[in-house]
């Protein structure tokens, strides 16, 4: 093998070595961001940490100045006293005597002394060893430097001579208290801080534990045992009670949802099922006798075209359905007197309702707000349903009035009725009792777009009816405030 090739290798080896680490270093990040990103407890220890961090700075802080102030303020207060007193020597010139007569009163105080020039060459000093001076700097305030509190001050006689005094006081007790007391706020605190991370942690997990065991719960429902598993709620209180009952209620809507849905494609396979069945049936005996027997023939055309007609009714029932589940449905609103849309219904009945008598009740003149042609077919699923379930010489008695903040349009018959069983269920999609199939070979989706049409108007159908006494359907719309006047 070539040199040329193993330094190749040897350099490619180093690049893979020299990747390896930034991406694991990055690959640790994303895992530490994507925890605390989707982990609740991570984001509340966080938060507390930094609520936390943010309020042991503050009294870190606080005590440090806190106990700078008690401790070295009494000493600065003794600095600026006898400040004061060595310049009240030097107003008028400067006495050596005068000042010597101070020491002992300095030495009481613990406190050194010395007057210098403006060249700080030193003129008075009550200092057993003058090199003991740490600065010679003007300050504005005392200064803690190396366990000793000191002050330079500079200072002019009455004759213009300039002068720096300068005192000192060893503060080596005060100080270690001072220095004892700022060990034990940043140990104390800090620790804290990490005391109550773990805390946060522990605690966390054990405040969020019920909502783990709901997240396990429902990660477990299924389709299948939808209508088994409910979240229970006994040992529960407060918010976590409120939120087992929010998903106990949306777990009972799915399972409605599921359930409505089954019985959707089932009934919609049954009523497909039917007509396909006989356009099959009929262009069979088409294909073999139709062409030869115009009866047969005849016969055939007509029925595929009922059946035709029938399946379109369905498609176009169930179409209008998805498009208000879908909320795609527009109302297109305009003034109209509603009388006059139920009476322009009786006149196209009395052509499609056999034997029936129609008859009339109260018929008030008054508008409506509403989209026409959605009322007038609801109104007509409202009819031909009376028509459907009452005798050839049954009757059917139509009425129109307003009370209070309502129109109502009422569709009474003596028909077969409906019983307390089937009345709860009369507005399901393809749900009819089993006198109705009996009796008429309806889709069973009318009362269910009836429904909708009444909710996308905010209206009610209101139903009562006993079986063997006819039935009374009552539309209640609400009117408008001008229409209410009207």
């Amino acid at each position: 093998m070539s040199a040329v090739n193993i330094n190749n290798k040897k350099q490619k080896k180093a690049a893979e070595i020299l990747l390896f680490v930034p991406k694991k270093i990055a690959l640790f990040f994303k895992k530490i961001f994507a925890w605390f990103n989707y982990n609740i407890t991570a984001k509340m220890t966080f938060i507390n940490a930094a609520v936390f961090a943010a309020f042991g700075v503050a009294l870190i802080l606080t005590i440090s100045y806190l106990t700078e102030q008690s401790v070295l303020s009494p000493h600065k207060s003794d600095l600026m006293r006898f400040y004061i007193s060595v310049a009240n020597v030097l107003k008028t010139d400067f006495d050596k005597d005068q000042l010597d007569s101070k020491i002992i009163e300095l030495e009481t105080a613990r406190i050194q002394a010395a007057v210098l020039d403006a060249d700080d060459n030193i003129l008075w000093s009550s200092f057993s060893d003058p090199k003991t001076i740490i600065d010679t700097q003007v300050l504005d305030a005392p200064l803690l430097r190396d366990q000793t509190i000191y002050f330079v001050g500079q200072f002019q006689s009455r004759n213009n001579q300039s002068y720096k005094i300068y005192l000192s006081r060893k503060i080596a007790d005060d100080y270690k208290l001072l220095v004892k007391i700022k060990t034990a706020a940043y140990i104390i605190v800090p620790l804290s801080l990490i005391l109550q991370l773990f805390i946060g942690v522990l605690s966390g997990g054990i405040l969020l534990s019920p909502i783990r065991k709901i997240t396990n719960l429902t990660r477990k429902i299924t389709r299948e045992n939808l209508s088994t598993t409910r979240l229970d709620e006994r040992a529960a209180s407060g918010e976590l009670k409120e939120l087992i009952q929010v998903l106990n209620a949306m777990l009972d809507n799915l399972q409605e949802s599921f359930e409505a849905q089954e019985r959707f494609v089932s009934d919609a396979s049954h009523e497909l099922k039917t007509p396909i069945a006989v356009l099959q049936g009929y262009s069979d005996i088409l294909k073999r006798w139709g062409k030869q027997d115009p009866a047969v023939l005849e016969e055939s055309v007509e029925a595929i075209y009922k059946e035709t007609q029938h399946m379109k009714n369905l498609i176009e029932m169930l179409l209008f359905l998805a498009r208000t589940n879908n909320k795609t449905l527009n109302l297109r609103i305009e003034n109209f007197f509603l009388n006059d849309l139920l009476e322009e219904i009786i006149k196209d009945t009395q052509h499609t309702c056999g034997n029936r008598k129609l008859s009339t009740g109260k018929m008030m003149a008054f508008t409506v707000d509403a989209d026409r042609e959605l009322i007038k077919q609801l109104i007509r699923i409202i009819v031909d349903n009376a028509i459907k379930y009452t005798a050839d010489d049954g009757e059917i008695k139509f009425s129109c009035y307003k009370e209070d903040d309502y129109a109502f349009i009422v569709v009474q018959d003596n028909g077969i009725g409906i019983s307390k069983e089937d009345l709860s269920h009369v507005f399901e999609r393809f749900y009819r009792a089993d006198k109705a199939r009996a009796r008429s070979a309806g889709t069973g989706l009318g009362l269910s777009i009836a429904k909708k049409i009444a909710d996308a108007h905010n209206a009610e159908i209101l139903i009562s009816s006993e079986p063997g006494q006819g039935t009374i359907v009552n539309l209640k719309m609400p009117l408008t405030a001008d229409q209410i006047i009207n």
